[in-house]
């Protein structure tokens, strides 16, 4: 009798590690949050046009949005402002200004990360004609 149960003991024992040792095919990985770079910061004059180059990239899965937003400084007009490359018109400034944009990406589980780039505005000086 003792060898039954200890044999019916190790049977369920065995079992139990070869369950333990199954992954469930529900397994799901976390989301890893997308890789989001605004560009490097960079000083223009005022008037002057300026191109934005951004870039967004996922390494589990796919960018389903891209925006650029504008959080601080005299407001100015984004073209294109969900496209990872966008243009505005540096405003006429009185002094050296900063203008910070976001960068912001969602990928297709929806995770967002953001990235900010600042643009310095400085006045055109006019030379005096005497």
């Amino acid at each position: 009798m003792n060898l039954k149960k200890n044999m019916l003991i190790s049977a369920m024992a065995t079992a139990s590690l070869l369950l333990v040792g199954c992954g469930s095919e529900n397994d799901t990985k976390a989301n890893v949050y997308p890789d989001v770079e605004a560009g490097n910061s960079f000083t223009i004059t005022e008037e002057e046009t300026v191109t934005l180059s951004g870039s967004a990239t996922d390494e589990d899965g796919s960018i389903v949005s891209t925006l650029w937003t504008q959080v601080s400084g005299p407001a100015v007009t984004l073209s294109k402002p969900n496209y990872l490359d966008i243009s505005f018109v540096a405003p006429r400034v009185t002094e050296q200004t900063d203008i910070v944009f976001q960068l912001s990406a969602t990928d297709d589980g929806q995770s967002t990360s953001v990235d900010n780039v600042t643009i310095t505005v400085e006045q055109v000086q006019i030379a005096n004609v005497s």
